[in-house]
């Protein structure tokens, strides 16, 4: 069959997401998604649904909701901008920033779709190295780029960046645009000063962040930035004009406007990643301190097969835990060979997952 694609398209690899389970037993622990539903008020939502507004388009400026973001941030309305989920908007930055004419610092190891966004737009790509999982900043400054995109906590291994740190290094750099990328800070325990406190200081830093993780939404879709106007002006020129439905702005509003809900729920979570790392270091696992919810770990090593790509330790351990209906992530690339990335759930599913590890341990 004849491909239409464009060539660079064709021969691209396409982001892999995380498994989806075919069953309702399944523990799924591989995606981040949070352990605990919305509220059961958030129903409220579709009780007050007038159907006569589905008929319209929804309204392009989301002015409740950036209005409710930018008085909490001490921001102007210019300086808030809302889009169809944080992946949504990263797109849209490598279309307004950096397509195929800047080029692009991503550290050795994050979100795996900056690198499919990078070959979708074809630009040019440079890698900030890491060792033992560690981002370097003090090395940025000897890299060539005009954009820097960094996860903090960074995604796969949740280790958090002191952000201080960051902003002494974007204003270091200020002919050089700073994305940071905080999917995950709702779990970071112990965050000081928030970045967004720096967008107006710092014209070249752009903060992203979503409804995904930290309150349980990522079914309904929806990211914000927080930037200078320009930088927002600039962005909004490539994002859809009707990017958010009518409905996920109700839930996201709703959402923002009950934050202690799903704030009190992540305390759990923290709670429920600070034991569970505990109970597998009993059992001689190595994790990174994640500030996320979700852990990278490494089983011990000398307990499993001779440790190669194709017979890791870790990835026969995720096999397993699969045969015993418990998702979690395997990488099959560099160091991420040797370990596990495994979402925190409850305290019944992570008791699961010891569970079902003790059993691995004794069959072998």
């Amino acid at each position: 069959m004849m491909s239409f694609a464009l060539k660079h398209i064709e021969n691209m690899k396409a982001y892999e997401a995380g498994e989806q389970p075919t069953s309702p037993k399944i523990v799924k622990l591989n995606t981040n998604e949070n352990a605990y539903s919305p509220p059961e008020s958030i129903k409220k939502v579709f009780e007050g649904l007038d159907l006569k507004d589905l008929r319209n388009y929804p309204p392009i400026d989301k002015l409740d909701l950036v209005a409710l973001l930018a008085e909490r941030n001490d921001l102007s309305l210019e300086e808030v901008c809302f889009g169809n989920g944080l992946d949504e908007i990263i797109s849209a930055i490598f279309r307004a920033f950096i397509g195929n004419e800047k080029e692009l610092l991503l550290t050795e190891y994050t979100y795996s779709a900056y690198f499919s966004y990078a070959e979708m737009y074809r630009s040019k790509m440079n890698i900030l190295k890491m060792k033992d999982f560690k981002i370097d900043l003090s090395q940025v400054g000897k890299a060539k780029f005009q954009v820097f995109l960094l996860t903090n906590p960074n995604a796969p291994t949740g280790i958090a960046l002191d952000n201080e740190a960051i902003v002494k290094m974007v204003k270091k750099h200020p002919d050089k645009l700073f994305i940071v990328d905080e999917a995950y800070k709702d779990f970071n325990d112990e965050e000081g000063m928030s970045l967004v406190e720096k967008v107006r200081e710092v014209d070249n830093l752009m903060v992203v962040r979503t409804l995904s993780k930290g309150y349980s939404l990522a079914g309904v879709r929806v990211g914000y930035v927080f930037a200078s106007s320009k930088l927002v002006a600039n962005l909004k020129k490539v994002l859809d004009p009707y990017n958010l439905s009518f409905l996920s702005q109700k839930i996201a509003w709703f959402a923002l406007s009950h934050e202690e809900y799903f704030q009190h729920n992540n305390r759990k979570i923290i709670a429920t990643r600070k034991s569970f790392v505990e109970k597998i270091s009993q059992m001689n696992f190595t994790t990174l301190p994640s500030k996320a919810n979700f852990v990278l770990t490494s089983p011990p090593s000398g307990q499993g097969p001779k440790e190669t790509q194709e017979t890791t330790l870790a990835k026969e351990i995720f096999l397993f835990l699969k045969s015993e209906n418990i998702l979690v992530r395997y990488f099959s690339r560099g160091e991420l060979a040797n370990y596990l990335r495994m979402t925190i759930g409850t305290d019944e599913q992570m008791n699961k997952v010891i569970n079902a590890l003790e059993k691995f341990f004794t069959l072998k």
